[in-house]
């Protein structure tokens, strides 16, 4: 076993998990609701496990690559044509 890679979590907090992936908290739960995420409990606690975190982040469509427009040239002060 390589000891040099750190191990994946098997769950994380709600509150981990709407820092992964740059949610609230509510949108977490809502996540959730909607079978989206998988959760456990540990005793009051709610944990998201990590692999549906990966599987939803997955199967959310790419972004859109936009090709920047080109900027106007700007001449330097004091330059005239």
């Amino acid at each position: 076993m390589d000891n040099d890679k750190p191990l994946e979590p098997l769950a994380i907090s709600v509150d981990e998990t709407a820092r992964v992936i740059s949610h609230s908290r509510s949108s977490v739960y809502k996540l959730r609701a909607a079978g989206h995420l998988q959760a456990v409990k540990s005793g009051t606690k709610t944990l998201i496990l990590y692999s549906s975190v990966k599987q939803w982040l997955a199967s959310l469509q790419p972004a859109p690559v936009k090709t920047p427009r080109p900027r106007p040239r700007r001449r330097p002060p004091g330059k005239k044509e």
